[in-house]
């Protein structure tokens, strides 16, 4: 959580706050989104949604090392967490 110099009084806990009459907007307002370097169009997630997926050689490399980790620790007592994983995306095994 971030502050200014002095600690919020509006706070409890780490708990964010909001007034009694507002309601929680889960969408990021499109001035946030960053704009692509190269085309100017808005940036996205990277999501095995459509064809818009990126699995570059890069991709390849990373996802080598990854299961490596895993195939490194696999006999170790260690724990991890995989959060935010959906149905289209390879998870822990």
């Amino acid at each position: 959580m971030f502050s200014g110099k002095v600690a919020c009084g509006n706070t409890e806990n780490g708990d964010l706050l909001l007034p009694k009459d507002a309601a929680l907007k889960m969408a990021v307002p499109t001035e946030l989104v960053p704009p692509c370097p190269r085309c100017g169009r808005p940036m996205s997630m990277n999501l095995r949604a459509d064809d818009t997926f990126v699995e570059d050689e890069d991709w390849h490399v990373h996802s080598k090392l990854y299961s490596d980790c895993l195939d490194e620790h696999r006999d170790s007592k260690t724990v991890f967490l995989d959060l935010g994983t959906g149905v289209n995306t390879p998870t822990l095994s």
